[in-house]
């Protein structure tokens, strides 16, 4: 029965490092902005085609980054962010997908994403 267990934990840490052999952080700098308007998706003005001018770190989040406003409130009932932001906004990464990955099914995991809301 020992010997099992071991060859059974043997077994899912070797499938677990292959895994992590198989993926590619996206964690760095990423070209970013806001859109407070959101004019990113107007036909003809579409703000993704271009190359943003602005950076950010992550992971992380915009508040860490120092986008948005500046906040001079302090909340009794609330965390108070140091900035606050709640808006569209735009993230770009060129990333380089390796040779060996042709031909194989890519998976793209992103946390905390809002979707989208249309805005007035």
């Amino acid at each position: 029965m020992k010997k099992r267990n071991i060859l059974m934990s043997l077994l899912l840490s070797s499938a677990q490092w292959m895994i992590a052999q198989e993926s590619l952080s996206l964690a760095g700098t990423w070209r970013f902005q806001t859109d407070p308007m959101g004019f990113g998706k107007t036909p003809g003005s579409e703000l993704y085609l271009s190359k943003l001018t602005e950076s950010i770190q992550l992971p992380g989040s915009m508040d860490e980054g120092g986008k948005g406003m500046p906040t001079t409130a302090r909340y009794v009932e609330r965390l108070t962010r140091k900035f606050e932001y709640c808006r569209p906004a735009w993230y770009q990464r060129e990333v380089t997908i390796p040779q060996s990955w042709s031909n194989k099914d890519i998976l793209l995991h992103l946390e905390r994403c809002q979707l989208p809301v249309d805005f007035p």
